[in-house]
């Protein structure tokens, strides 16, 4: 999964390790409770489900970086709203690969979660992103 090495159990904060089932479908399990059972673990995530929810998640937090508007003249005479711009135009030119999502390389997938994300604290029922930005 392009999220390895950012998800992490909701419970415990150790790694979810992607594994294969008999039927073909692809689950999320801690690997503290693989290794020992010293962790309830993470519940039920199929890996694709949760894949789609981050990614819903990463356009939701871009969606505040698009609607960031201000006239020449506010940004000329207020710092921040320059500043601002700037990461917009920053976050845009980094980050565009959103609008292609499907046709990006599993690379360039995780190039752009690093950008992005430092963490993702996920069990059955919860999930919890810590944004880079």
């Amino acid at each position: 999964t392009w999220l390895a090495g950012k998800i992490k159990c909701g419970n415990c904060g150790y790694a979810l390790m992607s594994i294969y089932n008999p039927s073909g479908k692809q689950y999320l399990r801690c690997t503290k409770r693989l290794d020992n059972k010293s962790c309830a673990g993470c519940g039920k995530i199929i890996t694709m489900e949760l894949e789609a929810v981050v990614y819903q998640q990463m356009i939701k937090k871009l969606a505040s970086y698009k609607t960031l508007t201000g006239r020449k003249k506010a940004a000329k005479t207020n710092p921040k709203i320059a500043a601002l711009q700037v990461e917009l135009a920053h976050v845009d030119s980094e980050i565009g690969y959103l609008d292609t999502w499907d046709s990006v390389s599993f690379d360039d997938k995780r190039q752009v979660v690093d950008l992005m994300i430092t963490t993702i604290a996920a069990t059955s029922d919860s999930l919890n992103i810590t944004w880079k930005i």
